[in-house]
């Protein structure tokens, strides 16, 4: 299975200067724990976690109301292909330590891949998901 069949193909948008606060409602609301941070053009430009957020929260001073998306937000440190098989995609997004990749197809967002979603999906098996590979590390001696 690829990568095209399990991105999330309308990823949800927020504003770069949009409140950390409207950002976390935003999340609540649609329950999702990720979102692509565009700039006034629509343009993307990072990504924004549940992770930032509590990490932005935790360190800084002012409300959340007060702190724009944009200072929070990070640049993906990488993207994949629509045409990458879902175990490489685990694969990456697990070696790098990240939950969320932008699926880029030349320039261009095409969607976005999580592994929520991949573990969720149905019809992905254990050995596509690439947790065979790890379940010795999880079996007791």
């Amino acid at each position: 299975m690829l990568v095209r069949h399990v991105m999330d193909t309308d990823p949800p948008l927020v504003g770069a200067e949009r409140s950390l606060r409207e950002t976390i409602r935003l999340m609540l609301v649609e329950e999702i724990d990720y979102a692509i941070v565009v700039d006034s053009e629509g343009n993307p430009g990072g990504i924004i976690t549940e992770s930032d957020i509590l990490h932005a929260v935790y360190q800084a001073d002012p409300p959340p109301s007060e702190i724009r998306v944009v200072t929070v937000a990070h640049a993906p440190d990488f993207t994949v292909e629509p045409t990458l098989t879902v175990r490489k995609a685990v694969r990456r997004l697990t070696d790098r330590e990240q939950t969320t990749a932008p699926v880029m197809d030349g320039l261009e967002l095409v969607g976005i891949v999580s592994l929520a979603r991949i573990m969720d999906h149905p019809e992905i098996t254990i050995q596509e998901r690439g947790l065979d590979e790890q379940q010795g590390q999880w079996d007791a001696s």
